[in-house]
């Protein structure tokens, strides 16, 4: 699960609490991300937030896995992996399967 490429919908419980999970595929499913882009194996996007406009999310590899950040409280304070990182990687992977999503995913 190192690898960007290799990433799936199925991994993202892996990296954050189900609960996040859900609510970063909420994020997607609501229209609330944007400008996704990938340039060089590095993905940002922004991802709106009711309280502080929007967060800017990027990840990339790293040489002991994915390296991610966020500007959310939750992100900068306690470096936990956030919905809006979440979200980011439910609509990157997505985008690089061809829009395909797993069943009863809410993103779909």
């Amino acid at each position: 699960m190192n690898s960007l490429r290799s990433l799936r919908h199925e991994d993202l419980e892996e990296l954050a609490d189900p609960r996040v999970v859900a609510r970063g595929r909420e994020c997607v499913r609501w229209g609330l991300l944007h400008d996704l882009s990938e340039l060089q194996g590095r993905i940002e996007a922004l991802v709106a937030e009711r309280r502080s406009g929007a967060c800017h999310v990027v990840v990339r590899e790293g040489s002991r896995g994915l390296v991610t950040s966020c500007t959310c409280p939750a992100n900068l304070d306690h470096g936990e992996i956030c919905k809006h990182i979440v979200a980011t990687l439910v609509a990157w992977i997505a985008r690089r399967d061809g829009g395909v999503t797993p069943a009863g995913d809410p993103s779909s």
